[in-house]
């Protein structure tokens, strides 16, 4: 089904552009100076994004007072008043913005269309002229057509589909260059499509405003995850191929001078992790790519080097997901039990301990627990040395289906010959760790538990082993979303009842994972229980939303460093934001 609506999305953009004309070009394109080859183009729009600490983009159908002047496209200034940040000449229905980005390294921004948009007739070519989905407007106000429109071809951006960035198909480079995946797709003069590339990836150079062929579109290949290392000399890619009924997934280092000579990091055919690619992460400091899988008996957590073109794959942990006894020393290894259970080993420290685990299988027939076996094991030096007063989560990460495989059956902690614990007590309330981030203090992995967040400083930025436990209470409430900005989480936090019924109403924490500790955003904001936030936006160590509360809008930005928050003087809700 998705993939009918994709191809539908497809049709439609090129039916509605097929009489757009702007020449044949190769996969390579310089685009030249964008002042002599696009008079046209900026005849018709011009963009002003100076001093704009953030850009949004304004609901279109709220009422604005007689006073008001902006259009739906505005630019955000230090003091919070607002500009417009487009002027269009004539009678032209731009396409509505996307996203924008704002290049690491100059005063370039990158503006997202949701398709393709006609000027109107260009008299000195005779042809119908259109904008595509993806421009750069340089600081000086001139702008260039990445995805230009070609004669019966139309550049479709994938990414435009996900208003989710963190699917990160979109990134740079130290150097400011831009890295992103499109479809190539071809009509014929009546609008039939002839043919539809796999996902391509291009860069695009803002200096010379050439565009290139990074990686060629195979049919069948889409990309849900991109990442860039910064020098620009890797390209890491998380996607999937079609061929026949067979479906394939993998996560790729690829050599930019030398596309061809990838390696596979991660490649199956029977299991995915995720699309949204939280599971693996490159870090620049260690020059390691860090990633998790529930493979089976592949499952783990695994490290590949740069240095060895990332073919060195390093076991790190176990996971949940393998076989008993590997279950069991997992439990025994990593989670730090009660100190209920410590007392008990202490009181017994001069005898002899058994520890004995027996497992007991839910009969569907006879609705009976079945004795399965049970191991032995010499745990009390393990026991002496791993285990603390505190119950903390572990590093693993169980198998898919792996809550189902453990709600049948029941494990048995003995010692010295007493029934003491039910491993799955324990266990059932820790997941396992299935997201990971890269710091300027290394990798660290984490996992939301209700309203615990816990978090595992894996390796340091060396790449060293770590593995240092840490949890945040959070306020009881739901996370119904999260932003990463530098060294912290910003969470869109659901309040709730005491029962656990949403409210309909939200704050924003933010968690900085080097220090273990968060702060509420909202604590100085007006009406700050009451408020259901509609977008938000982190740059520059400042946050800005949008929100609502009741017909009221409530704009505001708060200061990172001193979480001071001030209201922003437009009364119309900002339904996008991008800060700078």
């Amino acid at each position: 089904m998705k993939r009918l609506l994709l191809l539908s999305m497809i049709l439609m953009i090129g039916m509605s552009c097929i009489s757009c004309n702007l020449g044949n070009q190769d996969n390579n394109v310089n685009n030249g100076n964008p002042n002599n080859s696009n008079n046209f183009l900026t005849s018709k729009i011009k963009f002003n994004f100076s001093g704009a600490k953030a850009v949004a983009q304004l609901d279109s159908s709220a009422s604005r007072s007689a006073s008001d002047d902006l259009n739906t496209f505005v630019k955000i200034l230090s003091d919070g008043s607002f500009e417009n940040a487009i002027t269009i000449n004539g009678n032209i229905s731009l396409r509505p913005v996307i996203a924008i980005y704002h290049s690491p390294v100059s005063d370039d921004v990158f503006v997202h269309f949701s398709g393709i948009t006609s000027l109107g007739w260009d008299q000195k070519t005779n042809k119908e002229q259109c904008i595509g989905s993806l421009i750069c407007v340089h600081s000086d106000g001139s702008i260039v057509d990445i995805l230009k429109v070609r004669e019966h071809q139309v550049w479709w951006c994938r990414y435009l589909e996900y208003e989710n960035l963190y699917q990160n198909l979109l990134t740079f480079d130290s150097a400011g260059n831009l890295y992103f995946v499109a479809n190539n797709i071809n009509y014929d003069s009546n609008g039939n499509q002839l043919s539809s590339s796999g996902n391509i990836l291009y860069q695009f150079n803002p200096v010379t405003n050439e565009l290139t062929q990074m990686v060629a579109g195979v049919e069948g290949t889409s990309y849900s995850k991109l990442q860039i290392s910064n020098d620009g000399e890797w390209i890491f890619v998380q996607g999937s191929r079609w061929f026949g009924s067979t479906q394939t997934y993998f996560v790729r280092a690829i050599p930019a001078d030398n596309p061809n000579n990838f390696t596979n990091i991660y490649y199956s055919s029977s299991n995915w992790v995720s699309d949204t690619g939280e599971w693996w992460v490159y870090d620049d400091n260690s020059n390691r790519l860090y990633y998790i899988t529930t493979d089976g008996d592949n499952s783990g957590l695994f490290t590949v080097s740069r240095e060895n073109n990332f073919k060195d794959k390093q076991f790190l942990r176990t996971s949940i997901g393998g076989n008993l006894y590997d279950l069991f020393q997992d439990f025994f290894d990593n989670i730090i039990t009660s100190s209920q259970l410590m007392e008990k080993i202490q009181i017994s420290y001069s005898a002899e301990i058994e520890l004995r685990i027996e497992e007991y299988e839910n009969n569907s027939t006879t609705s009976q627990w079945e004795y399965h076996t049970y191991i032995n094991t010499d745990a009390l030096e393990m026991l002496k040395n791993k285990y603390s007063d505190s119950l903390i989560a572990q590093i693993q990460q169980y198998g898919n289906g792996g809550w189902e495989y453990f709600n049948a059956h029941s494990y048995y902690i003995y010692i010295n010959g007493t029934n003491n614990y039910n491993f799955w007590d324990y266990f059932i309330n820790y997941n396992s760790i299935n997201q990971l981030s890269a710091t300027t203090d290394g990798i660290y992995g984490r996992y939301f538990n209700g309203n615990k967040l816990c978090i595992i400083h894996i390796a340091d930025a060396e790449g060293n082993l770590i593995e240092e436990n840490k949890k945040i209470n959070l306020p009881s409430g739901k996370i119904i979303d999260y932003k990463e900005y530098k060294n912290k989480i910003f969470l869109k936090y659901a309040l709730t009842t005491s029962s656990g019924a949403e409210l309909g109403y939200h704050h924003i924490y933010a968690v900085d994972l080097l220090a273990n500790e968060y702060v509420n955003c909202f604590e100085n904001v007006a009406n700050r229980n009451a408020l259901e936030v509609v977008s938000y936006s982190i740059g520059a160590d400042r946050l800005y939303f949008s929100a609502v509360r009741g017909t009221a809008i409530e704009n505001n930005v708060v200061d990172l460093l001193t979480n001071e928050a001030n209201p922003l003087e437009v009364n119309r809700k900002m339904v996008a934001i991008y800060a700078f």
